[in-house]
């Protein structure tokens, strides 16, 4: 009997797509190049092709996460189609607590 399998383009990249939704959230509107300088300062853009980052992000996009605009040589800025949530339990706390700082009470 065969078993089917599939296989999936692996990124190269020990970088999470957490990472990658944070980055492009506090951008907004991004280049894959100003993705991969902000992940990784010490990129090497000489000598190492971006692939690697861009096949990572087009798991987010085929997932629904991130979206693009387009020119004419391809893809151009990427940004979140849904609203990217924290998931960190620091993170969420420390906004409760900016959130009730600036709160107006009376």
């Amino acid at each position: 009997m065969l078993t089917q399998t599939t296989t999936t383009k692996n990124s190269g990249t020990d970088k999470t797509d957490t990472e990658i939704l944070r980055t492009i959230s506090d951008a907004g509107r991004i280049n894959l190049t100003d993705i991969v300088r902000t992940i990784n300062p010490d990129f090497d853009f000489d000598n190492c092709p971006k692939n690697h980052y861009r096949y990572q992000i087009d798991k987010l996009v085929e997932a629904g996460q991130v979206g693009y605009t387009e020119n004419k040589r391809g893809r151009d800025l990427y940004f979140l189609k849904t609203q990217y949530v924290e998931k960190s339990k620091r993170v969420i706390f420390s906004k409760f607590v900016n959130a009730m700082k600036t709160a107006k009470w009376l």
